[in-house]
C-alpha cells in the first residue's frame, strides 16, 4: 500500500510510534551504564557511609526510583533551570510565596507539566487526524506549545502566589504593627513583643512571625532572625519596620517611640492604599454607566419620539 493511501489517523499513529521509538533508543544509547558518563562523587558513592564532605545529598545515594530515573532527571533538572526561571533566587521565592516545596520538587512539578502539556497536544492532534485534518508542521507546533506552555504555568502560578500573598501580609500589617507598638509601650522587650504579636495575632504575618520565633529558639540572635523575616517577606512596609527595629536594636534608641512612629506610618499607608482602592473603584463603577445605563436611557427618551414621527409621516 502507498503511504499517499493510508489514512490520516494510522499515519498519525505510525508517526507517533517512529518518534517514541527513536526517544527511547536515543536515551539507552546516551544514559545506559556502559556509555553513560559518571562523575567520580556518583562512582564512590555505593562505598561510602555518608556523603558528608563530598556533597552528596540523601537522592545521590543509590537506591529508589530517584536513583533510577536520574540519568533523566538531571538533564531535564538542568534545562528547567536554565530556562524555567529564577535561577539561583529560586529557593528564596519559594520562601517568598509561602510554599513548603524544594527546588528539587519546584523543577519536577515544571517538567510534569511540561508532560502534560505535550500528551494534550498529542492527543488534540490524534483527534484532528481521526476528523481528517491532519498537518505534521501545525502539530509539531501545537506539541511544542503545548508542552512550553505547561512547563511555563507553574513558574506563572508561583509568580501570582507571591503577590497574593503580599498583598495579604500588607493588609495585616497596620493591624500587627500597632499590637506590637502597644506591647512595647507597656514594657515588652522587642523580642518579646515579636513573639507576642504571633500568639494574639492570626494570618500570614503572624505565621512569619511565628517562624521568627523558632529561629530564636534555634540560637540566632533577634538581629539575624530580623534579617531573615525580611528576607522573607518582600513588603517594603514590612522590611522598612524590621529595619528601624534591627537600628533601634544595634544603636539603643527607645524602641517604644520608634515602634510607635513605624505603626503611624503603617496606619496612614493603610489609608492611602484604601483611598486608592476607593479611587480605581469609582471608575470602574462608571464603565457599566457609560455603556449600560446611559446608552438605554437615550434609547427610552428617543425612541418615542422616532416612532411618533414615523406615523405622523
Amino acid at each position: 500500500m502507498m503511504l499517499a493511501h493510508l489514512p490520516l489517523a494510522e499515519l498519525a499513529t505510525g508517526l507517533l510510534c517512529a518518534l517514541a521509538l527513536g526517544l527511547g533508543l536515543n536515551l539507552i544509547l546516551w544514559f545506559a551504564p556502559p556509555t553513560a558518563p559518571t562523575d567520580f562523587a556518583k562512582r564512590i558513592a555505593p562505598y561510602v557511609t555518608t556523603g558528608a564532605g563530598l556533597g552528596l545529598d540523601d537522592d545521590a545515594r543509590p537506591g529508589g526510583w530517584r536513583q533510577l530515573l536520574r540519568p533523566v532527571l538531571d538533564p531535564l533538572h538542568a534545562f528547567a533551570a536554565r530556562f524555567g526561571g529564577y535561577g539561583h533566587d529560586l529557593e528564596q521565592k519559594l520562601a517568598q510565596a509561602g510554599s513548603r516545596l524544594s527546588v528539587e520538587q519546584f523543577r519536577n512539578q515544571q517538567i510534569l507539566g511540561a508532560i502534560a502539556g505535550a500528551a494534550a497536544g498529542v492527543l488534540l492532534n490524534v483527534l484532528l487526524a481521526s476528523a481528517g485534518f491532519l498537518n505534521v508542521a501545525v502539530g509539531l507546533i501545537t506539541t511544542l506549545g503545548a508542552a512550553m506552555f505547561g512547563f511555563l504555568l507553574r513558574g506563572n502560578l508561583l509568580t501570582a502566589a507571591t503577590a497574593k500573598r503580599q498583598r495579604t501580609i500588607l493588609a495585616e500589617f497596620p493591624a500587627v504593627a500597632e499590637l506590637i507598638a502597644l506591647s512595647v509601650s507597656a514594657g515588652d522587650t522587642a523580642a518579646a513583643a515579636l513573639v507576642r504579636a504571633h500568639h494574639n495575632a492570626q494570618g500570614l504575618l503572624a505565621s512569619e512571625f511565628g517562624l521568627l520565633e523558632r529561629d530564636l529558639h534555634a540560637g540566632k540572635s533577634l538581629q539575624q532572625a530580623l534579617n531573615a523575616m525580611a528576607d522573607r517577606v518582600t513588603v517594603t512596609p514590612v522590611q522598612r519596620f524590621i529595619e528601624g527595629i534591627v537600628v533601634a536594636v544595634e544603636r539603643g534608641t527607645p524602641l517604644a517611640d520608634v515602634v510607635r512612629a513605624q505603626a503611624q506610618d503603617a496606619r496612614d499607608l493603610a489609608k492611602r492604599e484604601l483611598m486608592e482602592t476607593a479611587g480605581k473603584k469609582e471608575i470602574g463603577m462608571l464603565v457599566p454607566v457609560v455603556f449600560g445605563v446611559l446608552p438605554l436611557t437615550v434609547i427610552f427618551a428617543v425612541y418615542p419620539g422616532l416612532a411618533l414621527l414615523s406615523l405622523n409621516l
